[in-house]
């Protein structure tokens, strides 16, 4: 499981994708307590087209389950949120990330100005949009 989730992980560093899906879903199945597996894989289904945003909310609903204060895998629900229209719920998660990493994450702060625009508080929106530059 380890080196299916090492080899899945390095290949969506790359972008591709289609190998980080085979590697990553091995993994996962191989040791489905593997959070960063989880979190890894809802990621990369984020990034591609054709793949669920379903499918990838619940892998990242896991992660958390296992590790409930991992800040990077707050971002990656919160945008997944985003995408699904949720902006309330990303706004929680991304704000959680923002505050819980210790890097500048430009990001997050384009999540929270979609998220924002998508309630229509467009002066945070503004605001995030500026930090992400």
């Amino acid at each position: 499981a380890q080196l299916n989730a090492i080899r899945g992980s390095t290949a969506a560093e790359k972008g591709d994708f289609k190998t980080a899906i085979t590697y990553l879903v091995k993994a996962c199945e191989e040791d489905p307590k593997d959070a960063q597996s989880l979190n890894n894989l809802a990621w990369v289904y984020l990034q591609t087209s054709g793949t669920s945003l379903d499918d990838a909310l619940g892998l990242v609903n896991r992660a958390i389950e296992l590790k409930p204060d991992f800040a990077d895998y707050r971002e990656t629900r919160g945008q997944i949120l985003v995408r699904l229209q949720k902006p309330q719920e990303a706004i929680a998660d991304l704000e959680y990330a923002l505050n819980g990493i210790t890097y500048d994450s430009p990001e997050i702060h384009r999540g929270l100005a979609e998220a924002y625009t998508q309630l229509g508080q467009l002066e945070q929106a503004a605001f995030h949009r500026q930090q992400a530059r």
